[in-house]
This record gives structure tokens, C-alpha cells and sequence, in this order.
């Protein structure tokens, strides 16, 4: 990130968020936010980001048709992929939502 760049991260558990803290909480451009992120995405579904990595439920399958409205023109929305064998969600979502 250069020194113009912001950072967001939401996470529901305040374990994680303050390892996260420890480590990289005198960065300026980090925000840290202990939220429900399904709450926050709604409640901030104005905000553009540039880049939106999601790797939880309410970014990989609950939000589809908002989350992509929050990536800037030119932007990325990453999905991460860290399930097991067998696929929890709707598997034709992957096919549809694979390319913005």
C-alpha cells in the first residue's frame, strides 16, 4: 500500500482484531472494525472501495447483488476460496457471479 492507500477490515471477533492490533495497529491507514460485517456492508453500501476481498459468508453468498455496487469502476472483488471438499452454499452462484 503506498501512504495514500486506506485499509478495512471487519471482522466479527475481537480475537482476531486485536492479534491484527498487536501487530500492524500503528498503521494509520488501517481501520479495524468490530462489526457483524453483513450489517456494516448494508449500512455502508454508498462507500466505493477499490478492492473488496471477501472470504466470509454474507461477501461469498448473502450479498451478491450489493457488494459488486461498492467496487470502483476499474476495481476488483475478490472471493477467497477456503472451504472444504464439499461446497455449503449455492454452487451456481460461482457460475454466474464469476466475472463482474
Amino acid at each position: 500500500m503506498d501512504n495514500g492507500s486506506r485499509l478495512t477490515s471487519i471482522d466479527n471477533d475481537a480475537v482476531f482484531l486485536g492479534i491484527v492490533q498487536k501487530y500492524l495497529g500503528a498503521d494509520e491507514r488501517l481501520a479495524l472494525v468490530l462489526s457483524d460485517g453483513t450489517l456494516w456492508e448494508k449500512e455502508h453500501l454508498d462507500r466505493k472501495f477499490d478492492f473488496i476481498f471477501a472470504d466470509t459468508w454474507h461477501g461469498k453468498y448473502l450479498l451478491l447483488d450489493e457488494i459488486p455496487g461498492m467496487v470502483k469502476r476499474g476495481g476488483l472483488y475478490l472471493v477467497g476460496m477456503t472451504c472444504c471438499r464439499r461446497q455449503t452454499g449455492p454452487r451456481d452462484i460461482w457460475q454466474r457471479r464469476a466475472i463482474l
